[in-house]
């Protein structure tokens, strides 16, 4: 049995990371030596669950105004 692949691109809102990191207390360890900028891995249901429900967001354009910046900050 194959197991499937999906790919997901969120080009996040910079404004947002930066008041994630500043109100929330947030642990960053430096990246190992030889680090890319992509990567691929397993993705947890934690993250995937926002994940999906942004893509959902595809069916109601009209909610993405507001429901956009709310899944990014849970992603984020």
């Amino acid at each position: 049995m194959e197991k499937p692949y999906l790919a997901f691109f969120l080009k996040l809102d910079m404004g947002i990371v930066r008041d994630v990191l500043h109100t929330e207390e947030v642990r960053i360890s430096a990246p190992p030596v030889g680090t890319r900028g992509m990567v691929l891995g397993e993705v947890t249901v934690e993250l995937l669950t926002p994940c999906s429900r942004m893509v959902q967001l595809l069916d109601t354009p009209q909610d993405v105004p507001f429901f956009c910046k709310l899944l990014q900050r849970e992603i984020i």
